[in-house]
């Protein structure tokens, strides 16, 4: 999940308990997308928000 850059070992992520073994996400960014594609189409919800881009 979080990733880390060690001068000796190169960039490292860290397994954090509050994600799925291999996810990218957090399991509440899971919920919150989850929650979003239940009331929206789903091109709509996996759009950038405006202040992210």
């Amino acid at each position: 999940m979080s990733r880390t850059k060690c001068p000796e070992h190169g960039v490292k992520r860290i397994e954090v308990p509050w994600t799925r073994p291999g996810s990218d996400f957090t399991l509440l960014f899971d919920q919150a997308a989850m929650s979003l594609v239940k009331v929206m189409p789903v091109l709509v919800a996996s759009r950038p928000a405006a202040g992210d881009l």
